[in-house]
């Protein structure tokens, strides 16, 4: 695979290499700093295009940013929010020299995360692809304020207390912006109490999957792995999510394969070989299936569509990953 520009994995301990962030016990990683120096940042950064192993909330409090992720541009300006969740693609990445933001970074497996609430289950299930949201500024305020809070529950001498401090501060915060995400059209579904069991075993299916999808397809295997019979799992996988085991898989091995046929920088062999399939003709019927089209034909389109839309380079310096 040398040959290939590698998508690196960007796992959430190698934030450890950042410096200045507030960390509690590796599960949660915080910048409330509005004058972070971000050009530490790049220099710590691995190498583009990373595939995101971890959720991460920015909020832009200063500046423009520029990123495309799997395949789509997405810009924010102060106030702006852009949550960016796990199995997600940074190809490239820009901000402005007076760019500034806070952040904060969860691992998927954090103990911190209760999806016994609605408002947790619902950024969740909203996430699939990253998502902006526009706060006007006083919301932007609040959410400084509330990252110092977290910021000071971290620091805190005393760990009586502490994960449930925490945990409730995540409930908070999915609470608010799930309420941002009602606020457009596509996103408002109903979200039913389910048990307790049935949240834990798609939270594990789930990291199971962004874990193995490019080398295991099968809902046996994940079923295996989460040692329940591949009926049973189906069946919550469909419960929970609305959604069938199967098209999870698809979806995200679907989308690298979008991703990176989009970028140009990859033949269909490549990608074929890079995502385990056994042979280039079986990828294109797995793909076809799908898009609708041919690996080839995508391609074709998406580079001429990116040819056709691509907007002139500003001439505001940028600091560039």
């Amino acid at each position: 695979m040398d040959k290939f520009r590698k998508i690196n994995n960007f796992d959430i301990q190698q934030l450890n290499e950042f410096h200045g962030l507030t960390i509690y016990d590796n599960q949660l990683f915080l910048n409330d700093c509005i004058d972070y120096k971000w050009e530490a940042i790049f220099k710590s950064f691995p190498p583009l295009p990373v595939k995101m192993r971890f959720t991460v909330i920015f909020m832009c409090v200063g500046g423009e940013g520029h990123a495309l992720i799997s395949g789509n541009e997405y810009s924010v300006k102060e106030n702006d929010v852009i949550i960016v969740s796990i199995g997600n693609i940074i190809e490239t990445m820009e901000v402005s020299d007076d760019f500034k933001a806070i952040s904060v970074a969860i691992d998927p497996e954090s103990s911190l995360i209760s999806f016994t609430y609605s408002s947790t289950r619902f950024l969740r299930d909203s996430l699939y692809d990253p998502k902006v949201l526009h706060l006007p500024p006083s919301e932007g305020q609040r959410m400084i304020a509330f990252f110092s809070t977290v910021k000071n529950i971290i620091l805190q001498e005393s760990d009586m207390f502490k994960s449930e401090a925490l945990q409730g501060a995540y409930v908070m915060l999915a609470s608010y912006l799930s309420a941002r995400l009602t606020l457009l059209k596509e996103h408002v579904v109903e979200h039913k109490v389910t048990k307790w069991r049935s949240n834990e075993l798609l939270r594990r299916f789930l990291t199971e999957l962004s874990r193995n999808y490019t080398f295991e397809r099968s809902v046996q295997f994940y079923a295996r792995r989460l040692f329940i019979s591949p009926k049973y799992f189906a069946q919550i996988i469909y419960k929970e999510s609305g959604k069938h085991a199967k098209d999870w898989i698809r979806d995200f091995v679907i989308k690298d394969a979008k991703t990176m046929l989009k970028s140009g920088n990859y033949t269909v062999q490549e990608v074929s070989e890079i995502l385990h399939f056994a042979n280039q003709s079986f990828f294109g019927k797995y793909f076809k299936g799908a898009v609708g089209c041919s690996p080839i034909a995508y391609k074709e389109r998406a580079i001429s569509d990116s040819s056709e839309d691509r907007v002139s380079p500003q001439e505001e310096p940028h600091h560039q990953a």
